[in-house]
């Protein structure tokens, strides 16, 4: 009752930014496992909340299903944003499956950080507020290794790379803070008009900011960096 009360007033605030008004989900919780985590999912479309929270720094000090409902719903917000263009068209054909499809070329470190980023914003901690959440990338920075974007996407099996949590959060953060809370809104308008071509995502971008998505890596490893080295 307490998450289903907590859903319903996260309805609206915690996907306002998206501009959307996401249709019923079912969800599904889940207290037969010992793993900490949650997801939404296209088919069928729902998501599930694994009830056991993690006994590290997991979301800080949020309540744990407190911390699952607004994550998982900015999913959720993502996902419904997807309901325009190709996905509206392909609707028909495929139900709940055109929208992964019309999300085919949305990375996936733009879906967490940008969850991360609304989990932190709308809670008093959120991992945006943990220090050890970024403590990598910090690291990297502050002994001087910039890794390329492509490296900083995909990985590495020599080096330690942060992953797309906090990859995405920094960089989803530094687009909203210089362009507005709703920029991502208008970027995703764009890439859901026709989103089947090469670097159709990096496009969109760069026809909202003007930056490519490298540009907007590089401005945000440059803009933290300074950041923490004046710390």
């Amino acid at each position: 009752q307490r998450t289903a009360a907590r859903l319903e007033q996260l309805h609206g605030p915690d996907v306002a930014t998206l501009g959307v008004n996401p249709r019923t989900i079912s969800v599904v919780m889940q207290n037969q496992t010992t793993v900490p985590n949650g997801f939404v999912t296209f088919l069928p479309r729902h998501a599930e909340f694994f009830t056991t929270p993690e006994q590290g720094q997991g979301l800080g000090t949020v309540d744990w299903l407190d911390g699952l409902v607004v994550h998982e719903f900015r999913h959720v917000g993502q996902f419904e944003k997807a309901r325009q263009g190709v996905g509206r068209v392909l609707g028909p054909l495929l139900g709940d499956g055109a929208l992964g499809v019309a999300a085919v070329g949305v990375p996936q470190w733009f879906f967490e950080g940008d969850a991360v980023g609304t989990e932190t914003a709308m809670t008093r901690s959120g991992r945006g507020r943990i220090p050890n959440f970024g403590l990598g990338l910090r690291t990297n920075l502050l002994s001087g290794r910039v890794d390329n974007y492509q490296k900083a996407v995909n990985g590495s099996l020599r080096d330690h790379v942060p992953d797309w949590y906090v990859l995405g959060y920094f960089m989803t953060s530094y687009l909203k803070t210089h362009y507005g809370p709703d920029v991502w809104a208008r970027v995703l308008d764009r890439y859901y008009r026709f989103p089947f071509y090469p670097f159709s995502f990096s496009n969109s971008i760069r026809r909202t900011t003007g930056l490519r998505v490298e540009d907007l890596y590089q401005r945000t490893v440059e803009n933290i960096d300074s950041t923490w080295h004046a710390e």
